[in-house]
């Protein structure tokens, strides 16, 4: 749950479906995505306090590989190469579609991902993310959102995100401090609006056998086409995440 002038709401998760966790070696095939429930910005009515209007949904399906290489902080090297789809939708005929204010996202892509972890406990993640977006537009409502969201056009997007955790001692020696660093950039066409976005998160996290749970500060800035179309946002904000381990 979260707050951005009205409540939204969303859930996601990764489902393994071949290969084992991140600190093993051999193959994968993964399928990763989420939901997101949203009004428009400024809709505080008689159903201002329940997310519904518009839902945002991205799945990706993830095949690769995992060189595990060992030593006192062993560390893996994946190779991940996928396809994702994006897109936002009004919930039913009686909302109209989506204004410039909510904005519109249809990203089809391929991507391909290099990915280091260093480290079991309070480990090092690092990773650079390349995307070939087809049939991707987010450059003007109307005109992505002919023939059935199938306009679009070719274009390419870089991403590095990167997470340090240390582990504390004494009555804290259950959590870990980390720090996650975050970029992404989308080169402009015709369809598609150029996308410079950056977020820094400072918290701390404790891993147990069957869930995480984290407490962080963040901040956000840069140009944010998903929720108010074609904008630059600057964002201050703390939060409270909560994610659930697979066997």
């Amino acid at each position: 749950m979260g707050w951005r002038d009205g409540i939204r709401a969303k859930g996601g998760g990764r489902i393994r479906i071949l290969g084992d966790g991140d600190d093993t070696g051999g193959g994968f095939f993964e399928f990763a995505g989420f939901i997101e429930l949203h009004n428009e910005p400024g809709y505080h009515g008689y159903h201002g306090v329940i997310p519904y209007a518009y839902w945002r949904g991205r799945f990706a399906f993830e095949a690769g590989y995992r060189f595990h290489f060992g030593g006192t902080r062993p560390w893996t090297l994946r190779l991940t190469g996928g396809v994702e789809h994006e897109s936002d939708h009004p919930t039913g005929p009686n909302v109209r579609g989506a204004t410039p204010d909510v904005g519109f996202v249809n990203l089809n892509d391929l991507l391909a991902t290099v990915g280091v972890r260093h480290g079991v406990i309070a480990p090092t993640h690092a990773a650079v993310t390349a995307r070939l977006h087809a049939v991707t537009c987010t450059r003007d409502q109307e005109v992505c959102g002919r023939g059935g969201g199938l306009a679009g056009d070719v274009g390419f997007e870089a991403e590095l995100s990167l997470a340090q955790e240390l582990r504390l001692t004494g009555w804290f020696q259950k959590w870990s401090l980390f720090a996650a660093l975050w970029g992404q950039v989308t080169l402009p066409t015709n369809l598609i609006f150029p996308g410079r976005r950056a977020s820094v998160r400072l918290g701390v996290i404790r891993h147990r056998s069957a869930d995480s749970l984290s407490f962080f500060l963040q901040a956000l800035g840069g140009t944010d086409v998903g929720y108010f179309r074609q904008a630059d946002v600057l964002q201050l904000g703390a939060g409270l995440a909560w994610a659930m381990n697979s066997p």
